[in-house]
């Protein structure tokens, strides 16, 4: 159990139009976890928590970049921070595999959206607060061992998604999906210290914001060889190996239609190679967060 609270004072300054931004005000946010061993192979948790997260500096910018003749993105400076209500329910089964329950509930969600612009004929990018974002589903995690020398974890998210926003660019957006993603990951001993792996991921259609996007989908690989002791190691990987994780979006919005097709450079191999100095028992710096932290999350470039 846990309570922070916070003072929020901030001014911006919008020197071009010279326009003011000031905020003030506090917040208060509580956490809740509790976890009950019912038997050695059961085991039950319930948390609850509220959070804040605040635009990140580049989506309040209102500076205007044109990705081509038709369409630019401009930053918001009037966003608002948005407001999460987080609940879950878990069960754990012989300390491996686990089920959860989930249920957010987001106020003001800061979202991307696509919209037109009818006086240059164009669209425009941005970021919005829409009213509201509720999510909820479950997850399912399940580790397997199929013989002594292949460990398989699989995971299956399965979720219902839904944004309203009741005055958006003059339209009343209200949309509403289920989809699921999966992912699963595969280590095979081929020999001592020489090892493999193959992972991949499937994710169905998904309806974000003013966003339709299809579905995704991509595999992974990768080789391992320790050396000289278990001091070193050899990996060799590459990413998206069959070049298929690729993003195809329409519309959402209503009375608005477009068809976009995104495709990054996500077919990559890497070399790295390790070694470790010194004693292997020394234990690592134990990593202490701080309250700047937040606030270097949102200087984004």
């Amino acid at each position: 159990l846990g309570l922070r609270v916070e003072q929020t004072n901030s001014t911006g300054n919008l020197i071009t139009t010279n326009n003011v931004v000031e905020r003030s005000y506090w917040d208060f946010f509580p956490t809740l976890f509790v976890q009950q061993t019912l038997s050695k192979n059961n085991q039950v948790g319930f948390s609850y928590s509220r959070r804040i997260d605040r635009p990140s500096y580049d989506a309040l910018n209102p500076f205007v970049y044109y990705l081509d003749e038709y369409t630019y993105n401009q930053g918001n400076p009037f966003l608002n921070p948005q407001y999460t209500h987080n609940f879950e329910v878990s069960y754990t089964f012989m300390q491996k595999y686990l089920l959860s329950v989930n249920y957010s509930r987001v106020n003001d969600v800061i979202t991307e959206v696509l919209l037109p612009d009818e006086q240059q004929k164009a669209l425009y990018q941005t970021n919005a607060n829409l009213a509201k974002n509720i999510t909820y589903g479950a997850n399912l995690n399940i580790p397997v061992k199929p013989t002594k020398w292949w460990d398989m974890n699989n995971n299956l998210n399965v979720f219902h998604l839904s944004f309203e926003a009741p005055d958006l660019a003059g339209q009343n957006l209200k949309t509403g999906k289920t989809s699921f993603q999966y992912k699963m990951q595969n280590t095979f001993v081929i020999v001592s210290g020489f090892t493999a792996e193959l992972s991949g991921s499937y994710e169905s259609p998904i309806d974000y914001g003013t966003l339709s996007i299809g579905n995704r989908y991509y595999v992974d690989m990768g080789l391992s060889k320790s050396l000289f002791n278990k001091k070193a190691s050899l990996k060799i990987a590459m990413s998206d190996v069959f070049n298929t994780n690729e993003s195809n979006i329409t519309s959402a919005y209503p009375g608005l239609k477009y068809d976009l097709y995104q495709k990054n450079d996500t077919q990559l191999g890497r070399i790295s190679f390790s070694y470790r100095f010194g004693k292997n028992e020394i234990k690592p710096a134990r990593r202490r967060s701080v309250g700047t932290e937040s606030e270097q999350g949102r200087m984004k470039n």
